[in-house]
């Protein structure tokens, strides 16, 4: 079943290769290049689910998950995948106490 998709990320290449990848895939893919923008296009176009870059130029992305997660309404979750150059476990800890679904993750697997 297609669901509605944001990807947030202000990496064009990764940007376009995953959005190609889940169009591909028969999704409909929403984009947004900042923080801000991601926030924004979450709270009106309610996507099915979020693809977060970890490292945006306006806000960190685990304060992104943090603040969708403050403001989801009771008895709601949208999931959230958050990408990241971190392999750690560390680093996917903060994620999922950040309020992600998958912390963490290689943006494309090589």
């Amino acid at each position: 079943m297609p669901a509605r998709i944001l990807e947030i990320t202000d990496k064009p290449p990764l940007q376009a290769e995953l959005g190609n990848m889940l169009r591909h895939d028969g999704h409909q893919v929403v984009m947004a290049d900042s923080a801000s923008e991601g926030i924004r296009h979450w709270g009106t176009d309610h996507p099915d689910l979020v693809v977060l870059g970890s490292e945006l130029s306006d806000e960190d992305g685990h304060q992104v998950v943090s603040r969708m997660r403050e403001g989801e309404p009771a008895g709601s979750h949208t999931p959230v995948i958050l990408l990241g150059s971190g392999n750690d476990v560390d680093s996917k800890v903060r994620g999922l106490r950040a309020g992600a679904d998958c912390g963490d993750l290689r943006a494309v697997p090589c």
